[in-house]
């Protein structure tokens, strides 16, 4: 029995420190790709020219879509990177395209759940960037499964994602406005019981959620007052 007991300690001790070593060559692979895609946006490498941050994203996904030495894992970290940084300059296309890619890689190998919920939160997000909110809906439904299976749960990553697809149900009023008003107002008071411990963006995209839901609903006084709040965070956030 004891003999038994070491081996199953030894094994999963190799294991442990197995992927302990994936995990390292990941991290340093996109690393290196990182700094050869900065390095090549410095004007001295640019023919002195500035290069604006699209065109960067632009040249990293044409650059990672010609090399062939990357491994598929470390290749879909990389389009998530870059798919959240389209999305923030509202740039939903490039996005949608670099997920798709990623969800055809990600049959190759068993992901785990954060990363397969990353790929389908950013695709949701891209959807809704190019006003297309019924593609929207169903990847941030995926998006919510997959990110709520891990452990411990990134609530902040699961928060956004509810309060994107918040806004799309919005935008198609395919739910009832209570329905997104009670559900935005359950978001603000996770937000408000702990404001420390989580994204200080979440709570301005929320009240912004809610502000759109109350004029929708024809409360244009509670409306205004929210918005206001959300004007006054986001100088707050943004400008201080």
């Amino acid at each position: 029995v004891m003999a038994a007991m070491l081996l199953g300690f030894a094994v999963e001790r190799e294991s442990q420190l197995r992927r302990v070593e994936i995990e390292r060559d990941k991290t340093q692979a996109i690393a290196s790709f990182m700094q050869e895609l900065f390095e090549n946006a410095d004007p001295t490498h640019a023919g002195g020219s500035h290069v604006t941050v699209r065109q960067v994203l632009d040249r990293g996904a044409a650059t990672l879509a010609q090399r062939k030495d990357i491994d598929p894992q470390v290749r879909v970290q990389l389009m998530i990177s870059m798919a959240r940084s389209y999305n923030q300059l509202s740039l939903g296309a490039p996005a949608v395209a670099l997920m798709k890619q990623a969800l055809q890689l990600q049959r190759r190998y068993t992901q785990d759940p954060l990363e397969a919920g990353r790929v389908y939160a950013q695709l949701g997000r891209g959807y809704s960037t190019m006003l297309d909110e019924p593609s929207a809906i169903p990847a941030d439904d995926r998006a919510i499964a997959l990110l709520s299976q891990v452990r411990p749960r990134p609530v902040d990553e699961i928060l956004r994602v509810r309060i994107n697809q918040l806004y799309n149900h919005l935008a198609v009023l395919d739910i009832p406005l209570d329905q997104v008003q009670q559900q935005i107002r359950e978001i603000l008071v996770t937000l408000e019981a702990k404001p420390g411990k989580h994204d200080r963006e979440l709570h301005l995209q929320a009240l912004a959620v809610l502000a759109m839901t109350l004029g929708a609903q024809g409360e244009d006084d509670q409306a205004m007052v929210t918005a206001h709040r959300a004007v006054e965070e986001a100088a707050h956030l943004y400008v201080a």
